[in-house]
């Protein structure tokens, strides 16, 4: 991601807060840089998962990466090669956003985010999904680790929610 001035768009170095030709300070944005860079692996992440991209799993995802998925009163744990095990996709996988994004804690190594997560899914229209939509929302916890430059997934905890954000309760 490319820093630009936020006066005249002139490139700026990373961590540069003076623009050398319009003389502009600009505003510290290394964390919502940081959340926005996060977002995207966290995305291509969710997308690989939907889909059983085992290659791309296995770049985005640290090795001692462990996934908790809480649905209600039901809890499923799996490591990295738990999930690059399973010959899984979902054929009826259409799209993925987020939002609510925060970013909980920081440092130079580390990085954990929040958001709400909405996979959406095109299934055969049917008495549970007249329209064919399925919209499955859950409240995302996911931690990173930068090693050798590059951020990787080491964790991940969903927890089911309705579309406005709450848990279901049992």
């Amino acid at each position: 991601m490319q820093n630009k001035c936020s006066n005249c768009s002139a490139p700026l170095a990373a961590g540069q807060m003076l623009c050398p030709y319009c003389d502009i300070a600009q505003a510290d944005n290394s964390n919502e840089a940081l959340l926005d860079d996060l977002l995207k692996i966290n995305c291509k992440y969710e997308t690989a998962y939907a889909r059983g991209d085992k290659m791309a799993l296995g770049e985005l995802l640290a090795d001692e990466f462990v996934l908790t998925q809480v649905d209600a009163d039901e809890t499923l744990t799996c490591t990295k090669q738990q999930l690059l095990d399973v010959n899984y996709s979902d054929k009826y996988f259409f799209s993925y956003s987020a939002s609510g994004e925060m970013l909980l804690k920081r440092t130079d190594e580390t990085a954990e985010i929040s958001c709400i997560g909405n996979l959406c899914r095109v299934v055969p229209a049917n008495d549970s999904f007249p329209d064919g939509d399925d919209n499955n929302y859950f409240r995302t916890k996911s931690s990173f680790v930068r090693r050798g430059g590059r951020w990787q997934l080491v964790s991940q905890h969903t927890t089911t929610v309705d579309s406005n954000g709450n848990e279901y309760t049992v």
